[in-house]
């Protein structure tokens, strides 16, 4: 018995899972066609408008993450040695989820520490004055408050983490989560000294500075005090002094700096102990000598 070889015919789409499309959720589309030989490849193309792209290969397209920006029309090429076939276009309408925080903060577009900052539970199924909320915070619901605003005045650093929200009649669909990424100025600034102990003329030595900061620090400044003089001695995370002498005794100290401020740490003392050379003269002869000459 002989098969005829043709080309593909009967191309679809399916979309799994089916029902609504909710942002932020996964789907994945499945192309398939009755083909001898068999479909050697599939094309994925998205239509929007006039406008048609090309969205990828294989038999299965997933998109991840989808957004409102993935809506349109999806359709598949399915192609072998004889030729090629395209699906009907399966229209993917992406629902944008009812829920949402939005951020604000007095005096800055970030979320600086000791600022006020505001997270608003935004929603499009009902008035968000007439609805009692439940806020989340890492995944566990928390603060004592069914409004829709939950406010720090101000923020703090116990306050960093991960904040969503969701009806209080239904808290199994909540809103995306949102990082509280709180911002500050360099603090906790130490310096560090390697290797610890005496420090002896001719060695070498490293400071090194350590500072908490959001952002991280950009800037590492170094500075020795002596009396009131303060000169600046170098620049970045560590500072090392090699072939060291007794004028570089003194006291150092470092500053760190990002661009929400800069912070110093306590200064340091370096104490250098010289190398003290013995020098022995050695007598004997010559006191041997001044007296063989007097017996003379």
């Amino acid at each position: 018995m002989s098969f005829l070889s043709d080309t593909p015919v009967n191309t679809s789409v399916s979309v799994s899972p089916s029902g609504e499309i909710v942002e932020g959720s996964s789907v994945t589309l499945t192309c398939s066609s009755n083909a001898n030989p068999p479909v050697q490849n599939y094309t994925w193309f998205k239509i929007n408008g006039a406008a048609v792209w090309e969205k990828g290969s294989g038999q299965s397209l997933t998109i991840t993450e989808i957004s409102s920006g993935d809506s349109g029309q999806y359709y598949c090429e399915a192609q072998n040695k004889h030729g090629a076939h395209n699906s009907t276009a399966v229209p993917l309408p992406v629902t944008d989820l009812p829920l949402g925080v939005k951020v604000t903060s007095t005096g800055s577009d970030e979320i600086i520490l000791g600022y006020n900052v505001t997270l608003t539970c935004s929603t499009q199924s009902c008035s968000p004055t007439q609805t009692e909320f439940t806020w989340f915070k890492d995944g566990r619901p928390t603060y004592n408050t069914t409004s829709n605003t939950l406010r720090f005045n101000p923020v703090s650093y116990q306050d960093y983490g991960n904040y969503s929200c969701a009806s209080k009649d239904n808290t199994s669909i909540q809103s995306p989560q949102i990082t509280l990424d709180i911002k500050y100025a360099p603090k906790d600034t130490s310096v560090s000294v390697s290797p610890s102990g005496e420090i002896v003329e001719g060695s070498s030595v490293t400071l090194t500075c350590s500072s908490n900061a959001n952002p991280p620090v950009q800037n590492y400044t170094w500075f020795k005090t002596n009396g009131a003089a303060v000169w600046e001695k170098g620049s970045g995370q560590s500072f090392t002094i090699t072939n060291i002498s007794p004028g570089d005794s003194g006291q150092y100290y470092c500053e760190a700096q990002n661009r929400i401020g800069a912070h110093n740490s306590t200064v340091t003392t370096l104490t250098i102990r010289g190398i003290v050379c013995e020098i022995k003269i050695n007598i004997k002869n010559v006191l041997y000598s001044e007296q063989k000459s007097n017996k003379v």
